[in-house]
């Protein structure tokens, strides 16, 4: 490994996004864990927020860990996107490689990198086109959305991409080389989700966390779960939150518990309380939420999409189910009435994690990255 002690990294938030967003959406500790490891390799690990100039308190107990240059001006995100690099121009300068984090707001790093001749890691874990096309949203709008991902993938010097389908996805449709494209999925901190063998697992507590939004599907699972006797509860926010309530008082049997968001360090608590972790997407990249229930050890039974199904081996650490709602109901009695399958799924879950999946593992791939760039 090279000496990146002299070097510096930037991160380029996603565009509009702030470290105080992080921080109430609870996901600080998660988002920022690997910058704090990236910080003791590295000189110094700067962020470029659409924050308020305070955006740096957010931080909280990481305050002055990471210099954080905020939004300077008061001016639609779309245009700051683009005028950034010039506020920034002698902080840019001095920076040894640009990343980003989504592809909303990547074309910064790259106007960056034009200007001032660094290096590029592009990292994309939600792919614009791809979900775009899934949403079947208009033609206009993905030729947009072709057209700038193009730029960046092509301006990048090396691209991270979290599942081998969109991999697929990209080297088709944007003609990229395989060999600048490599595979990093979402890590887990396993010290942190991790079975608890105090916690005692409620029997008929079923649990959802994510976004309240279409292609979550949630009402397909309300829908198929209506004459159980469980209890569902609901992590997340959405703009289709009050739809799902009413939706939910018309339930007979199943009571739904909306819980709103949960702070990261505080979601394996309500993990392990529960005996079986649902999720039925339309489509998914790399589910960070499939990823931490699995880590803690708790049985799953999830949609059979890419994404999803290659995280989950059916029947030997999860259940795929496909868009059936008989066949999803059988699927979640048949844990719900069987703890010796729950334990083992559950455990096999938490094997599969922490051989694929944990923080170290998923640090050293990025490290690796990074002495490639700069050696």
């Amino acid at each position: 490994m090279i000496n990146l002690k002299n070097k510096n990294l930037a991160l380029f938030f996603t565009r509009g996004l702030s470290l105080k967003q992080w921080s109430e959406a609870g996901n600080l500790s998660r988002e920022i864990k690997i910058y704090l490891e990236l910080k003791k390799y590295f000189s110094e690990v700067v962020f470029f927020t659409y924050g308020a100039a305070d955006d740096e308190r957010y931080l909280g107990e990481f305050a002055g860990q990471f210099k954080v240059f905020p939004k300077k001006v008061n001016i639609p995100n779309w245009l700051y996107s683009l005028l950034l690099p010039w506020f920034y121009r002698k902080e840019l300068k001095n920076i040894a490689v640009y990343k980003t984090n989504q592809m909303d707001g990547a074309w910064t790093a790259v106007i960056a990198k034009i200007f001032f001749h660094k290096k590029l890691v592009v990292r994309c874990g939600y792919e614009w086109l791809f979900t775009a096309r899934k949403k079947q949203i208009n033609k206009l709008l993905q030729l947009i959305y072709f057209l700038l991902e193009k730029f960046v993938y092509k301006s990048a010097d090396v691209v991270i991409l979290t599942s081998p389908t969109i991999i697929n996805f990209v080297v088709e449709n944007f003609k990229i080389a395989q060999q600048k494209i490599l595979f990093i999925p979402n890590y887990v901190d396993t010290n942190l989700f991790c079975p608890q063998a105090l916690s005692a697992k409620d029997s008929r507590r079923l649990i959802c966390v994510g976004r309240l939004e279409k292609e979550k599907n949630l009402f397909f699972v309300m829908q198929a779960l209506a004459d159980m006797e469980a209890e569902l509860f609901l992590y997340g926010s959405g703009s289709l939150e009050a739809q799902l309530k009413d939706f939910a008082r018309s339930l007979k049997k199943l009571k739904v518990n909306f819980c709103g968001n949960v702070k990261n360090d505080l979601l394996p608590s309500e993990l392990n309380k529960s005996c079986i972790f649902l999720q039925f997407s339309e489509y998914e990249g790399n589910p960070k939420t499939i990823l931490e229930a699995m880590s803690c050890g708790v049985a799953i039974v999830a949609s059979n999409v890419s994404g999803i199904n290659e995280i989950i081996n059916n029947g030997q650490d999860g259940i795929l189910c496909e868009p059936d709602l008989n066949k999803f109901r059988i699927a979640v009695e048949s844990l719900l009435g069987d703890q010796g399958l729950r334990d083992r799924l559950g455990a096999k879950a938490r094997e599969r994690i922490v051989n694929n999946f944990s923080f170290p593992i998923v640090l050293n791939k990025e490290l690796e990255v990074y002495n490639k760039l700069l050696c």
